[in-house]
């Protein structure tokens, strides 16, 4: 046998070792279920009813469990994790509509972990045009009084608006600023907040496509 036949026989012998260990790897995992077909069968910590585990689901740790349901949570959600803790199941909306925090915009909960964004009191309430509830109400990184919110919502809520036909700003568009008095003196009213912006320069304005600025009878050329 030469030596390069030698080495192909070793390299074969060693790629049949190796599928096989890989093979048995495979085979001692699938011995251990995962988390959905651990909990398969189980209700929801919240509502009780059936939790599909083929979708979207949650769990919580015992002690989360507690806090979460304000009570012992029941037996029913319960099961024995992969590494032999216990775990509970919930949907993710009975999870989301337990949570303590909600966005000031869709009052909808905060899952821990979600984006989120901390927005000041003054600016809240001039976006949403109210007061926002309670609820959304807390403080931020730093300590000062906010609003919680999805941060989704708050970009979808935050995006500048034309003050005068109120549709977004989209890139592209060819827009004009105004000052407040010069914007309410075009409108006949006061502005929309959310037609509010920021400039370059760092003054506050309010924009508009500069279509509806001029069929508003503003001169800018």
């Amino acid at each position: 046998m030469g030596a390069t036949t030698l080495v192909t026989v070793v390299l074969f012998v060693l790629a049949a070792a190796g599928g096989a260990f890989a093979a048995q790897r495979l085979r001692a995992k699938s011995r251990h279920p995962g988390v959905a077909e651990l909990a398969r069968g189980k209700v929801c910590l919240f509502c009780l009813s059936p939790v599909p585990v083929d979708g979207r689901f949650a769990t919580l740790t015992e002690s989360k469990a507690r806090d979460s349901l304000g009570a012992a949570p029941p037996e029913g959600a319960s099961f024995t994790g992969p590494q032999g803790e216990k775990q509970f199941l919930t949907h993710i909306e009975c999870l989301r509509d337990a949570q303590e925090e909600v966005c000031m915009f869709c009052l909808r909960g905060i899952l821990p972990g979600e984006e989120m964004a901390f927005i000041e009191r003054p600016y809240a309430r001039d976006v949403l045009g109210e007061e926002p509830v309670e609820r959304a109400a807390g403080v931020d990184p730093d300590g000062k009084p906010c609003f919680f919110g999805h941060a989704d919502c708050t970009r979808e809520a935050t995006k500048a608006l034309c003050m005068f036909c109120l549709t977004e700003m989209k890139a592209g568009d060819i827009s004009i600023g105004f000052e407040k008095p010069r914007a309410r003196e075009l409108l006949g009213a006061e502005p929309s907040p959310r037609s509010e912006t920021t400039e370059p320069g760092g003054n506050g304005c309010h924009v508009a496509h500069a279509e509806c600025a001029r069929a508003a009878g503003a001169d800018i050329g």
